[in-house]
């Protein structure tokens, strides 16, 4: 298990919505699909044997509680690729967890974020998931 703490210095909020007017039963889309994300990026400030410079964290609300995993669960989230020095990182979250995260980030009030990643290759399971408002430093 690894351990990635960041900075957030950008974030972002996309959002996308579709609806097929022509859709039938048995297509493979559904007839509607909407999408917001939120992206966290920013420098990684915990020593790591990995070349990471930057995190670049995209959230959703597609997740489902904790309270609703399965036994079988190994992680939350997923590292979708490391790429000139920029790991993405996609975890979902419960959709009130995500409206939560969304308005406090919208403030100011994010201003670091800790994962913990279990490797297995070049892909990654995230175990663990936490935000703040203060940075490590300042609580010295």
């Amino acid at each position: 298990m690894e351990h990635f703490r960041f900075d957030v210095r950008h974030w972002s909020f996309d959002y996308s919505m579709r609806l097929d007017p022509d859709w039938k039963s048995g297509d493979i889309l559904s007839r509607s699909w909407e999408q917001p994300w939120l992206e966290l990026r920013g420098p990684l400030r915990s020593r790591t044997k990995r070349r990471i410079r930057t995190i670049s964290l995209r959230l959703d609300p597609s997740g489902i509680p904790p309270e609703e995993w399965k036994p079988e669960v190994r992680g939350f989230g997923t590292v979708l690729g490391k790429r000139c020095g920029v790991m993405d990182v996609l975890v979902p979250l419960p959709p009130q967890t995500f409206q939560t995260l969304f308005l406090a980030t919208s403030v100011g009030r994010i201003r670091e974020v800790s994962l913990s990643i279990d490797f297995e290759g070049a892909t990654g399971l995230v175990r663990w998931f936490s935000v703040s408002d203060h940075r490590e430093e300042d609580a010295e």
